[in-house]
């Protein structure tokens, strides 16, 4: 609990104000501010990680200078080798019997096969006590932690630019849920890779997931931003564009009709001097042309005055809420692997 809340406290204060803030910059492109945030998240991430794993004392088969996978000779030999290194009569340093008693600690307990199996699951606190108050505090705990984060990520993800990255960290929750209940509490050839995690206890490595997750959160966020497209606004800069676009072909009509009708008016002297107006086929057609420009002009004139109206006064429309999308299958499989390895 104290992890959750050291990582809800760093989310709210440090990590979510610096992601938005980088996201916001308007100085560069769309891409750019995603690739900063992304970087930066990868960068406090991998610090985050690193620092917890400087201490080589915290961890008994770096301690003993063995892997992870070595066989019970292989720790009597590295126990025999490192005891005459930190012997008190041989190490010069103050901490020297303190050091050589956790020296002969870490072999206590990885030379015996079940305090073994206990310390790279659940880690050293993990040895003193009960096998089952162990898996249900355990699986309490992973429990805990995945609910806290699912409804921060709700309360982080308000945002419309921000609700696609919802169902994405929703999706990611589950399946380390279900990949934490396997390594924790699943069959034993079930376990991380020797050749890349030699020291890593799978205690250590679900600690690294549980300080990674809220980093994942944010990277989902940064990209959801760069993919997201506001329709609305899109439509509402279009319809104004149409708009503009719509009077400037009115006024053209206006303009025509104008110099049609005087046109029309324009009165012609004949030889006698007197005056006449023209009566001719040109003249018909004249006629014709400014009665097909009014009843072209008119219906424009009418629509491009609803557009104004109804873009002066937009009608209110609360779009429906939407639903969390989250996979059946896996839902599915969370509920299979906990009914099978939570209630046994």
């Amino acid at each position: 609990m104290t992890g959750s809340f050291v990582g809800v406290a760093s989310q709210l204060l440090v990590i979510s104000p610096m992601t938005s803030y980088i996201l916001r910059m308007k100085r560069f492109s769309k891409r750019v501010r995603v690739t900063l945030a992304i970087v930066f998240l990868i960068s406090v991430a991998a610090f985050s990680i690193i620092s917890e794993q400087t201490n080589p004392a915290s961890n008994l088969y770096s301690l003993m200078g063995i892997r992870r996978d070595a066989s019970p000779n292989d720790i009597k030999r590295a126990f025999r080798l490192r005891s005459v290194e930190l012997h008190p009569d041989k190490n010069p340093s103050e901490n020297a019997e303190e050091e050589f008693n956790r020296l002969r600690a870490a072999f206590d307990i990885l030379s015996n096969a079940e305090k073994r199996r206990l310390y790279d699951c659940f880690g050293e606190d993990a040895i003193a006590k009960d096998q089952m108050t162990l898996m249900i505090e355990t699986g309490l705990k992973s429990f805990s932690f995945y609910a806290i984060w699912a409804v921060m990520v709700y309360f982080f993800t308000l945002k419309e630019e921000n609700k696609q990255a919802r169902s994405w960290v929703y999706c990611g929750e589950v399946m380390l849920l279900i990949f934490e209940t396997n390594l924790l509490f699943g069959r034993r050839d079930f376990d991380l890779p020797f050749s890349l995690f030699s020291f890593v206890t799978i205690h250590e490595f679900v600690t690294a997931i549980h300080s990674a997750f809220p980093f994942f959160m944010n990277g989902c966020r940064a990209i959801s931003t760069f993919y997201y497209r506001d329709i609305m606004q899109e439509n509402l800069t279009l319809g104004f564009e149409l708009l503009k676009s719509n009077k400037q072909i009115a006024l053209g009509i206006r303009e025509l009709k104008a110099e049609v009708t005087s046109m029309q008016r324009r009165p012609i002297r004949d030889a006698g001097g007197s005056t006449a107006t023209i009566e001719s086929e040109s003249d018909t057609n004249l006629t014709k042309r400014s009665k097909l420009t009014k009843s072209i002009a008119k219906p424009i004139e009418k629509d491009l005055f609803a557009k104004e109206k109804e873009l002066a006064t937009p009608t209110p429309q609360v779009p429906a809420p939407r639903k969390i999308k989250i996979p059946l299958y896996a839902v599915a499989i969370a509920v299979l692997v906990i009914a099978k390895y939570l209630l046994m």
